[in-house]
């Protein structure tokens, strides 16, 4: 297993193709009062079990995540925590992270933290973004109406030919909200892309167009 960890400034981590990567942008512990996480890039390992952490594995106390992208690796799984696996107490806060899906791979996001059940955190208004063969991902802390809007890249990918025509071509067109295909599965909301592909959003019904931000 291969483990890196970057330092409190403005990081680039790059984790290795084939091996089981835990990244952490800053530190493994963040400790209140002297923690204040650097705008960090994190991005997994092609082929990779890829564990992408954009501040610390814990911090409390009044920590301060920074503003960090995660990109997952091709291939493999990907865990993408944007800010710390748990808070350890206090008023820690998150950063507004970007939260990147990849190709053909099964990405498990939580924007802030994957555990949040001891102190008052803050949390940061994250962007959690997908494009065309993203795999089946899903989203574990996406807050309507707070978090940025869900992000779809790439899906209208001819910008020079008209919608209808791309269409009677047979490829894929997904430029509004009205072409989504949501499925709702007890307090969760299933987005079908097509067979394959898929993002499900973890206790969250009722999706609306404002929660979409389509870029073609």
């Amino acid at each position: 297993m291969a483990i890196i960890v970057g330092t409190l400034g403005n990081d680039t981590l790059l984790g290795i193709d084939g091996e089981d990567n835990v990244i952490y942008g800053d530190a493994v512990i963040g400790q209140g009062g002297i923690f204040d996480g650097g705008d960090d890039t994190l991005i997994g390992g092609a082929n990779s079990n890829n564990t992408l952490i954009g501040d610390a594995g814990t911090y409390a106390g009044i920590a301060t995540g920074g503003d960090d992208t995660l990109i997952g690796g091709i291939g493999g799984t990907n865990i993408l925590i944007g800010d710390a696996v748990s808070e350890g107490g206090g008023e820690p806060s998150g950063g507004a992270d970007r939260l990147v899906s990849a190709d053909n791979t099964t990405d498990n996001m939580w924007g802030d933290f994957q555990n949040a059940e001891v102190g008052q955190p803050t949390f940061g208004q994250d962007t959690f973004v997908f494009a065309p063969n993203n795999g089946n991902d899903i989203i574990h802390d996406y807050q309507q109406g707070f978090d940025n809007p869900i992000e779809l890249d790439g899906f209208f990918q001819n910008t020079h030919i008209p919608s209808q025509a791309v269409g009677h071509a047979g490829n894929h067109v997904l430029e509004t909200f009205a072409e989504l295909n949501i499925e709702v599965v007890g307090n969760d909301s299933i987005i079908h892309f097509d067979a394959n592909n898929s993002v499900t959003v973890l206790g969250v019904t009722g999706l609306t167009a404002h929660d979409f931000n389509f870029v073609l």
